[in-house]
């Protein structure tokens, strides 16, 4: 069976509303644009917001770019558009590191479970407790790698070492 076919969202020429909806936003230079705004080409997010709160509100704000976000604490409609311009412009960015990865969700998950791992260590009762989430396990006979257990039942991270009481040098007395 074939990996399943993908369509990406982002892209840096949308076609149609759907994909318009997807990337109205793009990050240029640690900047927020606001694409292809009204015909006009790309517009800085900072730019379109001093002009919004200086029609709205008559507010005349002197900031940059990396300060502006500063003023954006009010309750007004171009605050809220700001926030929401900035969060969907970060998330578009993080969705196009992944798409270009060109990993399923499958791949990409199993791929993150190869490096978010735990250790399981057997205390002198022959308890096994995992090194992330601190659940206890015991076995009646053996330990997770005897009995085939791969990943932590309560966390579910791949368990990469099991250190043994005994190998530790330790008796059970």
């Amino acid at each position: 069976m074939g990996k399943p076919e993908f369509t990406p969202l982002v892209t840096d020429n949308p076609q149609g509303n759907y994909q318009w909806l997807h990337n109205m936003t793009v990050v240029k230079d640690k900047e927020v644009y606001l694409r292809d705004f009204n015909g006009e080409g790309d517009l800085s997010l900072v730019d379109y917001c001093k002009r919004e709160c200086k029609s709205k509100c008559d507010s005349d704000i002197d900031a940059g770019a990396e300060e502006f976000g500063e003023y954006m604490d009010c309750d007004c409609i171009v605050s809220c558009f700001y926030g929401m311009a900035v969060g969907h412009a970060e998330l578009r960015e993080h969705l196009k590191q992944y798409e270009e990865s060109g990993l399923s969700p499958v791949e990409l998950n199993n791929l993150y479970k190869l490096f978010d791992w735990c250790e399981w260590l057997e205390d002198e009762d022959g308890n096994w407790k995992c090194s992330k989430c601190d659940c206890y396990w015991t076995f009646t006979e053996g330990g997770p790698k005897e009995n085939e257990v791969n990943y932590c039942p309560t966390c579910g991270k791949r368990i990469a070492k099991n250190i043994s009481y005994q190998s530790r040098g330790e008796s059970h007395e």
